[in-house]
């Protein structure tokens, strides 16, 4: 199975942002079948996705030509238009939760979340929390972003400093 991430088209590259390019990167770099795509051609955030990651074309509106039903479509939050083409093609559409407050902003109108064919992965506790005693979604998971751009060994990066964080 190929998961293909949506890249939202932000012209700078945000926190929510940098933990799904990091998802990618690191799917990929596992050996995972991983492919990414934008809907606009200058997306900043494609060129910071690993060398593993396969980019595909956007394509014609609404021929969702680079997605297939065998395909695991992870959307972030806060893109509701981004479930057309994997509900289209009825692919399995997976919705990564970094923000709560986007399962209530971004909702379609007059739709609830749970009437929608998705599965869903939380970013945190709370988040989980809220998606499940608030909306009364069940969460496939808790998945944090990586830590591993932010912490490092001295001797991985050539350097005396190490960041300490708490």
């Amino acid at each position: 199975m190929r998961t293909v991430f949506f890249i939202p088209p932000l012209k700078k590259i945000s926190g929510g942002l940098a933990s799904i390019i990091e998802l990618a990167s690191m799917l990929a770099e596992s050996g995972r079948n991983v492919a990414a795509v934008s809907p606009v051609d200058e997306c900043p955030a494609i060129g910071m996705l690993g060398k593993s990651v396969r980019i595909l074309p956007w394509g014609r509106t609404n021929t969702w030509s680079f997605l297939d039903k065998n395909d695991l479509w992870c959307i972030p939050d806060g893109w509701p238009n981004a479930l057309v083409p994997g509900m289209r093609v009825q692919a399995r559409t997976l919705m990564y939760v970094q923000n709560w407050v986007f399962m209530i902003t971004s909702r379609p109108q007059g739709v609830a979340w749970s009437q929608l064919p998705l599965d869903y992965l939380s970013v945190s506790a709370p988040v989980d929390w809220f998606m499940r005693e608030i909306l009364g979604l069940s969460p496939l998971g808790i998945l944090p972003p990586s830590i591993r751009p932010f912490f490092f060994s001295a001797t991985a990066k050539n350097s005396k400093r190490i960041r300490v964080a708490w």
